[in-house]
């Protein structure tokens, strides 16, 4: 539904869903929103989609989810830091009833990375794409008592907006690392580094030797026992399947490891994760341009690496791509969430690979309402909860910025997670 708008002495007066709404003119004006008490709860959602057309000035954008969220009479109010102009009630929630609406602000994307701060016990998520917007924002949850969504505010030169990329924890130096992706102008090979405690601070790494070509949706680990970066296929014009690995200690480095025996099919939107008690990467189903894949690999990273396929007993996950995987240390196995499959298309299914003995497949049937399928998303091991964080993700409808939450204790359960504060735009 298109805006109608008209000048006046005193502002902008716009038209929405039958509803005049006045303006201001001046930009950058922090002042409260005029309140709006008769705007119904389906008008103002109705405001925060129409703010999605990307046809309008970003300021009527702004403005239009600025009266959606926060037009109640009498809310306390202050500035947006993210959104210049937009004035936040207190509580920093849109809705009456003081938890999140469905609507997403000011824009979506795709492609982003999370990764688990165990120092501060929160997930730390990173760029995207808007639509051909490459935002290279950082974004902090907390994850204790009632979790927070905040900018992280950076210093330093950051890395340009990209998405497909990876990112790892880097637990020795108390940072996050990040590989890749594609910027809108190609397939950068850089790498970034960004310090997390004290002044968060983006820096670029120039790592020595011949770095691997620029590529988007590969997967990293990080290898605790030879602290590196360790990174498999993705794509650059076609898949691939070669492994490299980023020492960090020192002056970091690239090298290409050539493991022994025959390798995985080249692959993209697959998913690994970090074996520890068997000191191996595990992956997990992909994409090569139609050939959707649910085969499972492992590559040994001590002495002489090697790939070897892994034939897991019972009945698997159906092929898939953009799925989440984690490394869930208390039962010793993997844990598969979501995806895009070419039968059911959107997965919201879950799956447990065991890792000892005789490595087997079965599904997870937890109690609760399970998001919507999905892929593209992200998800992080909490260990403090033990819990699968899954955040965002596309689901065939729309750009998600939901949060939840899947207990692994006893009989797993997902449940919603409501942090206070704005939320980061949807995003896949």
């Amino acid at each position: 539904m298109r805006l109608r708008y008209t000048a006046s002495r005193g502002g902008l007066f716009l038209m929405f869903a039958g509803v005049f709404l006045q303006a201001p003119l001046a930009l950058g004006q922090q002042q409260p929103f005029p309140p709006q008490p008769h705007l119904t709860p389906d008008v103002r959602s109705r405001l925060a989609e129409g703010a999605r057309d990307s046809t309008l000035a970003p300021w009527q954008r702004d403005y239009m989810l600025g009266v959606a969220r926060h037009g109640a009479e009498g809310a306390a109010t202050r500035p947006s830091p993210e959104l210049p102009g937009v004035v936040l009630r207190s509580d920093g929630v849109a809705a009456d009833d003081g938890v999140w609406t469905s609507v997403t602000p000011p824009s979506t994307r795709y492609g982003h990375t999370a990764i688990y701060d165990p120092v501060r016990d929160r997930m730390v998520v990173f760029g995207g794409n808007d639509f051909g917007s490459l935002p290279n924002d950082v974004w902090g949850l907390t994850l204790s008592g009632n979790p927070v969504w905040s900018t992280l505010a950076t210093v330093g030169t950051p890395p340009s907006g990209r998405y497909g990329h990876t990112a790892i924890y880097d637990p020795v130096r108390d940072r996050m690392i990040v590989f890749g992706g594609t910027d809108g102008g190609g397939y950068p090979d850089d790498v970034w580094a960004l310090t997390l405690s004290g002044a968060t601070a983006w820096s670029e790494i120039f790592p020595t030797g011949n770095p691997p070509a620029g590529r988007d949706f590969h997967t990293a680990i990080y290898d605790p026992g030879r602290d590196r970066m360790v990174v498999f296929g993705g794509a650059n014009g076609s898949h691939t399947n070669n492994v490299w690995a980023l020492t960090l200690a020192g002056s970091p480095a690239w090298n290409e490891i050539t493991p022994s025996g025959s390798p995985p099919a080249a692959r993209g939107g697959h998913a690994a994760v970090y074996d520890p008690v068997r000191d191996r990467m595990v992956v997990f189903g992909g994409n090569d341009f139609g050939i959707v894949l649910n085969d499972v690999w492992a590559l040994t990273l001590a002495g002489s690496p090697a790939w070897s396929a892994i034939a897991p007993a019972w009945t698997p996950p159906s092929g898939r791509w953009g799925h989440t995987a984690i490394y869930d240390p208390l039962r010793d196995r993997v844990v598969v969430f979501g995806g895009w499959d070419k039968l059911s298309g959107f997965r919201n299914d879950v799956w447990a690979l065991s890792l000892a003995g005789n490595s087997a497949w079965s599904p997870v049937a937890p109690a609760g309402s399970p998001p919507s399928g999905r892929y593209f998303h992200s998800a992080i091991y909490d260990p403090v909860r033990d819990s699968m964080v899954v955040f965002g993700g596309y689901d065939g409808i729309g750009f998600r910025n939901d949060l939840r939450g899947l207990s692994l204790a006893g009989s797993p359960a997902w449940s919603a997670i409501a942090p206070a504060w704005t939320p980061p735009s949807g995003r896949w």
